[in-house]
């Protein structure tokens, strides 16, 4: 029996779902933003919420309150070892007027350098609602099996949300999701 099955079934047995591996940095904000760059301008707010979140406490909260207002998070992830990725997070709106933004652009360089190869966008339109605090509100929302371009080396993930003349925005995020979805092994993992 291979090293290769063992782990596989030793992971299985452990799981009471679909595996993924989620490649971006403290995605569910449980107890900080530590693996986040978040910027502010006129008033707007990017802060963790410990109230809060989907499945768990703990949420990225970004407000932008007043006409000129934006917040937002970021964040660079390695790419280059896939072929098809997902980009998901799950949502909440505290305001949905103003505008917000979630994006995924993909780059041919690491370190989100380089050229713009892609943009991902969590499709809203077709938004699950899924459990979390408050009960009702939450949404998940994604572009799942996305195949990437060749030479995709890296991705920077965006969210952002700003103020407008007549109206505000304000979004909770958790559960931020950037991968391959329910792969356990990618190729050449054991070695002969």
């Amino acid at each position: 029996m291979s090293i290769r099955f063992l782990v596989a079934a030793l992971l299985l047995a452990a799981s009471s779902g679909a595996l993924a591996l989620n490649l971006v940095a403290n995605p569910d904000f449980d107890s900080n933003l530590d693996g986040w760059t978040t910027s502010t301008q006129n008033s707007g707010g990017a802060y963790r919420d410990c109230c809060f979140g989907s499945p768990d406490s703990g949420t990225l909260r970004l407000d932008a309150t007043n006409f000129t207002a934006i917040a937002g998070a970021t964040q660079c992830v390695d790419v280059h070892a896939w072929t098809t990725i997902d980009f998901a997070l799950r949502y909440f709106a505290n305001y949905a007027g103003g505008y917000h933004q979630f994006k995924l652009d993909i780059y041919d360089a690491q370190g989100c350098t380089g050229n713009v190869l892609d943009t991902l966008y969590p499709n809203e339109a077709t938004a699950i609602a899924v459990d979390g605090a408050p009960a009702a509100g939450w949404y998940e929302a994604g572009d799942y099996g996305f195949v990437l371009t060749p030479g995709s080396m890296s991705a920077h993930i965006d969210l952002g949300v700003a103020g407008t003349p007549t109206t505000i925005s304000g979004y909770m995020i958790d559960h931020v999701q950037v991968g391959p979805l329910e792969e356990i092994f990618r190729d050449n993992f054991e070695v002969n």
